[in-house]
């Protein structure tokens, strides 16, 4: 349990929940953003995340096998 809650305040998850509020923040409150660039800024976030996860997942395979 205290591992799922550590998780909560990682920069990835972070990163996630900050590019959802801004999406719906951005609809809600019509901030005028364009779609396409809110597109751009998901993609680059999003391999941000899967880059950091490949990073994650290789350190902690190299740990196991020691």
């Amino acid at each position: 349990m205290r591992n799922i809650l550590g998780n909560l305040g990682g920069r990835k998850f972070l990163t996630a929940v900050s590019m959802s509020m801004l999406i719906g923040l951005n609809e809600g409150l019509g901030l005028g953003m364009e779609e396409e660039t809110l597109t751009q800024m998901c993609m680059i976030l999003g391999s941000w995340i899967l880059g950091e996860s490949v990073i994650d997942a290789s350190s902690a395979f190299k740990k196991e096998g020691k």
